[in-house]
């Protein structure tokens, strides 16, 4: 289990510093894993999708990730 969100289930990459994010997925550079936007893996050698991270709202529309608590990737917020 990742702690922050941008780490990759192969070999524990943090791919905040070696990889890319785009409309298409998340890029890791470390060993060229590939995920779509919903976190599952579209190219190897990662065979984990990435972990989905609880996200809350307030009442001002403000939102907080919580990287500690992981969650169904079908876990949605409401907004």
């Amino acid at each position: 289990m990742s702690t922050n969100g941008l780490t990759c289930p192969h070999a524990g990459c943090d791919t905040g510093q070696t990889g890319t994010v785009s409309p298409q997925g998340l890029f890791c550079g470390c060993h060229e894993s590939g995920f779509d936007v919903n976190g599952n893996v579209v190219r190897g050698p990662a065979r984990q999708p990435l972990d989905h991270f609880d996200v809350t709202a307030d009442a001002s529309g403000n939102l907080t990730g919580h990287g500690g608590l992981v969650v169904d990737a079908s876990q949605r917020l409401s907004v």
